[in-house]
This record gives C-alpha cells, structure tokens and sequence, in this order.
C-alpha cells in the first residue's frame, strides 16, 4: 500500500483465485471485498483469520443489501474485529444502508 507504513490490503472476490487469497487474507489490513466471497471464506478456509483487518471496503452497500445480502453482511461484520473502520459506499443512500450503517458502525458519517 505504501512505504511510510506496514498496512497491507488486498482484494478478495469472486473470479480470483481462492487458495492465493487464502494465503494472503490473513495478512491483510485492509480488506476490500465482496460480501459472497468474504462468506464464502468463512465457510470454506480453515483457520480463517481476519483478526488483522483495520478497515474493511464495501461498495455498493445499497445494492448488496437489495440483493439480499443483509444477513451475510451482518455476519461478517460480527466476525471481524470490533476495533476497525468500515466503509460503506453507495450511490443512493437507502432505508436497508441506513439501518445497516445504525446496527453496525460507530458514528457514521454520510457524504
């Protein structure tokens, strides 16, 4: 990410190969992902560990959630780290990102 700092990010979603992100999504810092592939970890990677992660990046929060993944985002946000920052970006800001920015984040800022 950049050399005044140690914070390693990474890019886990579908289409790339798993047992590649396997081996790096524990070191990652920041985790930029899609929701399917993040759950699709949990299940599937033994010893997964984001124990590591400082911020987690989301985009389309709106779309996620109007595809039906609002159970699978609340599952990942319970198993990361309490201690983190996550971000939530969207076009339109709705009913469904409101709540979930409400049940999960500290002090939400909306831009």
């Amino acid at each position: 990410v950049g050399v005044k700092h140690d914070l390693s990010g990474g890019l886990v979603i579908g289409g790339k190969d798993v047992e590649e992100e396997q081996e790096r999504i524990a070191n990652m810092n920041i985790l930029v992902a899609t929701p399917g592939r993040v759950l699709q970890h949990m299940d599937e990677t033994v010893g997964f560990d984001v124990s590591g992660v400082q911020m987690l990046v989301l985009d389309e929060a709106d779309r996620i959630l109007d595809m039906g993944f609002e159970q699978t985002l609340n599952c990942i946000v319970d198993h990361l780290p309490k201690q983190r920052q996550t971000l939530l970006f969207s076009a339109t800001l709705s009913k469904s990102v409101k709540d979930l920015a409400r049940l999960s984040l500290k002090r939400p800022e909306y831009l």
